[in-house]
């Protein structure tokens, strides 16, 4: 474990929220929590959390708590703690941007545990940031700020780079425009859903993917998102 590691718990019940603390504290790491998904946003504005420990009720758990913290904390881990084991619900959970969902009652030890791997992905995760994204005939390099479409290179503005990238790096999730918008242009730009229409047609455009989008797809009254890896188009021509 590294010294630095800070984990926010996320949870509704007061009495849960603290034992959570205190076993998590017991282990060594630096601990904050938070009693609504908006607290802890609020609390990652100001603090580097390596890791978000969600656990609210079944009910509220989902797709929208997972995909708000996510945009929020794109690049800690993220736990989801549930009360008892709902396949279709971890699986929203996990699309929605969680990492790992656990079922209680987990062992003390195990938690410990868990917690600890997820750590360690997320900071590999954080050393690969830089490395290139190949998606289909599509492919990013974040180092060196240049995009390819089948190992042609395309000129991208810094903005249209930067939403590629965010789109890419999270290849099959359902990105909101709200997400879009503070992550590429910040918070005051969160209500313009024109503006990014304009730039995601321009991407588009350069990408020659506008006639039938086969990449950057939409997500009616919801957002975009890039295509998984797994349904890209393959390479018409040989990447560089």
């Amino acid at each position: 474990m590294n010294p630095q590691d800070k984990i926010l718990i996320v949870d509704g019940n007061t009495a849960e929220r603290r034992a959570l603390h205190g076993d998590l504290l017991d282990a060594g790491f630096e601990v904050a929590d938070a009693e609504s998904p908006e607290q802890g946003v609020a609390l990652a504005r100001v603090t580097a959390f390596d890791l978000v420990l969600v656990h609210l009720p079944v009910q509220e758990l989902g797709v929208k708590i997972c995909g708000t913290l996510r945009s929020e904390i794109p690049r800690a881990a993220m736990v989801v703690l549930a009360d008892y084991d709902d396949p279709n619900r971890k699986a929203e959970m996990l699309e929605g941007g969680a990492d790992q969902c656990l079922v209680k009652p987990l062992h003390q030890p195990e938690f410990i545990a868990r917690i600890r791997a997820a750590l360690r992905r997320a900071r590999n995760s954080t050393n690969q940031s830089n490395a290139a994204i190949t998606i289909g005939g599509i492919r990013l390099d974040p180092g060196q700020r240049l995009a390819y479409r089948d190992g042609v290179p395309v000129r991208l503005t810094p903005k249209e780079f930067t939403l590629l990238y965010h789109l890419m790096s999270h290849a099959g999730l359902p990105m909101a425009h709200e997400a879009l918008l503070k992550a590429v242009w910040g918070e005051d730009h969160i209500g313009r859903v024109e503006y990014l229409r304009i730039f995601m047609r321009q991407l588009r455009t350069k990408l020659n993917d506008h006639i039938n989008p086969q990449y950057l797809l939409t997500d009616s009254c919801i957002g975009y998102h890039f295509v998984e890896a797994d349904k890209a188009p393959s390479l018409s021509r040989p990447a560089i």
